[in-house]
């Protein structure tokens, strides 16, 4: 039996850091997902096929708090773990440590499993038994809130639309996570980045969206160096645009 905790080594290359050298939260993002199929694979019960349908791992919340962003050439690590178990749903969190061991960051993640037919989060036991129970580690500590409820943004938070384009979509023949989570930082200009870094990011993927969706954003300050964000499907007549995530911005 594998231990509960799966842990994996990273180096920051150059082609993984912002302008200043810190590596990315985008790319921090891609690692922390990365990390979470592996463990999964490694103790059985990652992506599967039963029955001739597909069911795959999709990421339904994320929250990522960092104290410190790891530099250029900068080897880390990244340990991830079930915390919960529910019918539909697991609590998967993560600890990102130094070279030396120190904690730098945690996260933590609310992840369904879903027909790849019919986009429906399943029922865990009933495709993998007991298999992911004995993996439910209540002990290790990931001292950081889970992710907080936003509210709605009001239109006059508008900000700006983009095209989905061919980089955004991903194997599920979606806008991948990570994208949104690009798309938001980017409505912070590089001067914003020079003044301060991101401390906590929180997002909630609520509906999916395609390619050649054209995705309106939205954005609140909250003062204190807070904000909340939201990616809106454009709906192109008087319908109702679908509301794709939310998120909440701590900076410092």
């Amino acid at each position: 039996m594998c231990s509960k905790i799966e842990r994996t080594e990273f180096k920051v290359y150059p082609f993984h850091t912002d302008f200043q050298g810190k590596l990315s939260m985008s790319v921090l993002g891609n690692h922390l997902l990365n990390c979470s199929e592996n463990h999964a694979v490694n103790r059985g019960f990652g992506e599967m096929a039963k029955n001739g349908t597909v069911y795959r791992w999709v990421l339904s919340r994320l929250v990522i708090e960092m104290f410190e962003m790891p530099k250029n050439g900068d080897k880390f690590f990244i340990d991830t773990w079930i915390s919960n178990v529910y019918l539909y749903f697991t609590d998967r969190n993560y600890r990102i440590t130094d070279s030396e061991g120190k904690a730098i960051g945690y996260a933590k993640a609310v992840w369904a499993m879903i027909d790849q037919a019919d986009r429906k989060p399943k029922d865990l036991h009933e495709l993998h038994g007991t298999t992911i129970d004995q993996y439910i580690d209540e002990e290790t500590e990931c001292p950081i809130a889970k992710a907080s409820r936003v509210k709605p943004l009001a239109e006059d938070t508008y900000t700006k639309s983009i095209d989905t384009e061919y980089s955004d979509i991903d194997l599920n023949g979606h806008v991948n996570s990570i994208k949104y989570i690009e798309h938001i930082l980017n409505l912070f200009n590089l001067e914003h980045y020079k003044q301060m870094s991101v401390k906590r990011f929180e997002i909630a993927y609520m509906a999916e969206s395609y390619y050649g969706d054209v995705l309106k954003l939205y954005l609140r300050d909250n003062a204190n160096d807070t904000f909340d964000a939201e990616a809106q499907k454009d709906s192109h007549d008087d319908a109702k645009n679908t509301v794709l995530v939310r998120c909440s911005m701590k900076f410092e």
